[in-house]
């Protein structure tokens, strides 16, 4: 477990402030240092050497709960489609919504250029050992299947919670399970 101190944190929320104040410009310790009125050193010699260190700690405290999250399912041995939209309801969108200032930006402004491509090489391989138990019925790679509905996923998330105003998860929940079920063909050629 990622361990996060009390001035960790505070560094962590000056960081996404600033990133919030910036709008996807560059983000110095020295910025977030005068924001939470300590001194640059103090924060390279006792917490962060650089900004990608504390985005590298950003990342792990999302990917450990995210992760456990979709272990724990995956060990269960429950895969019924049932059980993956209960899944998704009960625990992994409201992960989500609980994080949704930190997505938001993460997503949003750019300040994070690893972003997405962490979450699309974190979560591939659980998407593969779903698929595998399940049966992979198409002629698609089960890799290749795999990359498609992890980005899926994060475009229908993403869209949510980038949303002026993104509803709370028990309301989102069946329009996510809907966007999921549609294929982009079925939707791109349906007929008014």
């Amino acid at each position: 477990m990622k361990i996060t101190t009390e001035k960790q944190q505070q560094i962590i929320d000056a960081y996404f402030s600033l990133a919030e104040e910036k709008k996807g410009k560059r983000i110095s310790l020295k910025m977030i240092a005068e924001k939470i009125g300590i001194r640059r050193e103090s924060i390279i010699k006792y917490h962060f050497k650089n900004t990608d260190a504390i985005l590298n700690h950003i990342h792990k405290i999302i990917e450990q709960d995210l992760t456990q999250m979709f272990e724990d399912f995956l060990d269960c041995g429950k895969g019924s489609e049932e059980d993956m939209i209960n899944f998704i309801k009960q625990d992994f969108l409201p992960f989500l919504y609980s994080k949704k200032e930190w997505m938001r930006l993460l997503y949003y402004t750019g300040m994070d250029p690893y972003w997405i491509q962490f979450l699309e090489d974190k979560y591939t391989p659980l998407a593969v050992i779903y698929i595998e138990r399940q049966g992979n019925n198409s002629n698609v790679p089960t890799e290749f299947l795999a990359r498609i509905i992890v980005k899926q996923i994060m475009g229908i998330t993403s869209a949510w919670l980038m949303a002026d105003k993104a509803e709370p998860s028990s309301l989102f929940a069946d329009k996510f399970i809907e966007a999921m079920k549609m294929a982009p063909f079925e939707i791109l050629s349906k007929k008014p």
